[in-house]
C-alpha cells in the first residue's frame, strides 16, 4: 500500500491547509489533491518534487521510505523511528487536532515562522 496520500494529508493538515489551499498553491484541482490523499492516484514525479518542495521534506519521506520528514533513507533510522504519520491516523479525529493545536504552540513557543505557502 502506497503511504503518499497519507503523507500528503499529514502535512496538508499539520499546515493548516485545506485541500483547496494546497491545490492552488501547486497549480493543480482540489479534485486532483482529493484522489491523490484517498489513494485513487498516485501524483507523477513531477509532482511529487514539487509537493516535496513545497513542504521542504525529502521526497523518501512523501514515499514512506523514512519517517522523518527531512531524512534520507537509512537502515540505522528506519530501525529506531516511529512512523508518526501511521500513528497520527489510527488517532480519533479529537486526538489529531490536539496533536495540530500542540504543534502551533511548539511553534509559537520556538518562534518557528510559517514560510510563505
Amino acid at each position: 500500500m502506497t503511504k503518499i496520500g497519507m503523507r500528503i494529508r499529514y502535512l496538508r493538515q499539520i499546515n493548516g491547509l485545506t485541500q483547496g489551499d494546497l491545490a492552488k498553491a501547486l497549480g493543480i484541482s482540489r479534485s486532483t489533491i482529493a484522489s491523490w490523499e484517498s489513494n485513487r492516484r498516485t501524483p507523477e514525479l513531477k509532482a511529487v518534487e514539487t509537493i516535496a518542495d513545497f513542504f521542504e521534506v525529502s521526497i523518501d519521506f512523501l514515499l514512506g521510505r523514512v519517517n522523518n520528514p527531512n531524512a534520507f533513507r537509512t537502515d540505522e533510522y528506519e530501525e529506531n523511528s516511529p512512523d508518526f504519520s501511521q500513528i497520527y491516523y489510527k488517532l480519533p479525529e479529537k486526538a489529531q487536532e490536539s496533536i495540530r493545536e500542540f504543534i502551533e504552540f511548539v511553534k509559537h513557543k520556538y518562534n518557528v515562522e510559517e514560510k510563505d505557502k
